[in-house]
């Protein structure tokens, strides 16, 4: 049930909605020396990275980030 970050006890110190989140990823694994693709719409993967013979899948969620971006509200 979302409430108000500021109302929880230990309150959050960053909000991040998933596209903050896969340009942090992104920025990390690039400066790690991933190759990058991002998907161009919500049926494909987020962030695809591949380096050598390691490839990564990541997927990132948040419809309530979206929607509750810049306000007070957690989940």
């Amino acid at each position: 049930m979302p409430t108000t970050n500021s109302s929880f006890v230990s309150p959050d110190v960053l909000i991040m909605n998933p596209n903050e989140v896969n340009k942090s990823i992104i920025d990390f694994l690039e400066q790690k020396g991933f190759l990058i693709t991002t998907g161009a719409s919500h049926s494909e993967v987020d962030i695809r990275a591949v380096k050598n013979n390691v490839e990564l899948i990541i997927e990132s969620r948040g419809n309530q980030a979206y929607k509750n971006s810049g306000t007070d509200i957690g989940f």
